[in-house]
């Protein structure tokens, strides 16, 4: 199984997951909501020395640091929740985040949601 390229909920458009496997690593990029709306990118990884497997739970981590309109921050990462996947098919499965945004963001994302790959899968050699 190689899940790399997007993934999304047909029924519910605006947020989705991005995935990416390397020998050694398994990652994941979620594209979701504060509770006032704001997008915000939570990541998740692991080392995946022994293949990815079917379904997984990651620690999920918020990123902070520079955007368009923000002061410059020094890129950091700070611990939130957990990522969770579960892959059904090469282009079919369960992906979700259980987050708690810090201050000063508000609310949280609680979904777990089938998903299909957005993208075309990878064939591998």
């Amino acid at each position: 199984l190689k899940p790399d390229g997007n993934w999304y909920t047909p029924s519910r458009s605006g947020f989705g997951f991005e995935a990416l496997t390397f020998p050694g690593l398994e990652t994941y990029v979620a594209y979701v909501y504060d509770g006032r709306g704001i997008a915000r990118w939570v990541r998740a990884y692991r080392d995946a020395d022994a293949g990815i497997g079917d379904s997984a739970d990651l620690p999920a981590e918020l990123l902070r640091g520079a955007c368009p309109l923000c002061v410059f921050g020094a890129p950091a990462a700070e611990s939130v929740g957990t990522f969770q996947r579960r892959y059904v098919s090469p282009v079919r499965g369960v992906m979700g985040a259980n987050v708690t945004f810090p201050a000063p963001m508000t609310g949280n994302w609680n979904t777990s949601e089938e998903v299909q790959m957005l993208t075309s899968p990878i064939q591998c050699p």
